[in-house]
């Protein structure tokens, strides 16, 4: 049987011995006492995953809890800032945060939660991270990486520049300005 958590229990025993004896006081008091652990809620699982790329501009933010929260204390933040609709389920153990304006395309986001759960017990450390990121999915091509990095300096005169591209590009339509 699984006890409440952070709850006070009184246990007493009463009987008989074989020879009809009633148990009387000894060492140990009876009736005696304990208090339960108290168990900090923790985030299960995230979907998107943390590190998670190609998600789609549309995807929701899924938000899954070890036990329901108190829905009134739940906030969130995500970077770049956009507006979250929440929505709970599965008992409040799942959070889903939907949203009217698309993800940037290309964009990396950071999410974090906090909040307690039923008991007053502020969200733990759980086996996901708090805060995670991921990166929405590219359409358009983008830059992969250069050479010379950016803000590298010292740079040798004769350094070619290198530019990767995510997809073959149409070479005719690149510009490059140098300033």
């Amino acid at each position: 049987q699984l006890y409440t958590e952070n709850t006070q229990y009184a246990i007493l025993i009463s009987g008989n011995d074989i020879d009809g004896n009633p148990l009387v006081a000894g060492p140990v008091p009876n009736p005696w006492r304990f208090t339960t652990v108290a168990v900090n809620p923790r985030i299960l699982s995230t979907v998107p995953a943390d590190g998670e790329t190609g998600v789609w501009q549309n995807a929701n933010i899924v938000v899954t809890f070890s036990e329901p929260m108190d829905t009134a204390t739940v906030t969130w933040t995500i970077n770049p800032a956009i507006l979250l609709i929440p929505s709970w389920s599965g008992g409040d153990t799942v959070l889903t945060l939907s949203h009217l304006i698309l993800f940037a395309e290309c964009g990396v986001y950071t999410v974090q939660i906090d909040g307690n759960d039923l008991a007053g017990f502020p969200l733990g450390l759980g086996p996901v991270p708090n805060p995670w990121s991921f990166t929405v999915q590219c359409f358009s091509p983008y830059i992969v990486s250069t050479v010379p990095p950016d803000g590298a300096t010292e740079v040798p005169l004769n350094t070619d520049i290198v530019v990767t591209f995510s997809e073959p590009m149409n070479t005719g339509s690149v510009t490059v300005t140098i300033a």
